[in-house]
């Protein structure tokens, strides 16, 4: 059975991701400013760490506010009105998968420098697995 809302446009759809991605951009920037620290720099995996989280949490801010635009232009515009081009529409997107990814990325190696022998085996596969999925679930679904 199609899940499709009758007599949902466009405009709507879009307004709707818009709000989906401001919620995951923020906690997703909430999560990686938390856990940021450029003065714990001591090794080149710490630096690592520390830009990607940079990168997350820059990312995530990006997406929210794009969408919030977004959001907020749609919602002055009638159903049949002229769309803005999907490359703009689709920019808080790309930028919350760039988001994520650094995120997965961080946090993988951020377990994985604090840990030894099975937990390192752990934090790596797992995250891994996980950055994995994402990347094929985001890939098959946006390709559609």
């Amino acid at each position: 059975m199609d899940k499709v809302i009758i007599g949902t446009s466009i405009r709507q759809k879009w307004i709707a991701e818009s709000g989906l991605i401001r919620v995951v951009a923020i906690l997703m920037g909430g999560f990686a400013l938390s856990r940021f620290n450029p003065s714990k720099t001591e090794s080149e995996l710490e630096t690592v760490i520390t830009i990607l989280l940079f990168l997350t949490f820059h990312c995530s801010t990006f997406a929210a506010i794009v969408s919030c635009v977004i959001a907020s232009r749609l919602n002055w515009k009638k159903d049949d009105d002229e769309m803005p081009p999907s490359w703009i529409l689709v920019m808080p997107r790309g930028a919350t998968v760039m988001a994520v990814v650094c995120y997965l990325l961080a946090v993988s190696l951020l377990g994985a420098s604090k840990s030894e022998g099975m937990m390192l085996v752990l934090f790596i596969s797992f995250g891994s697995i996980c950055l994995v999925t994402m990347m094929v679930v985001t890939f098959i679904l946006w390709s559609h």
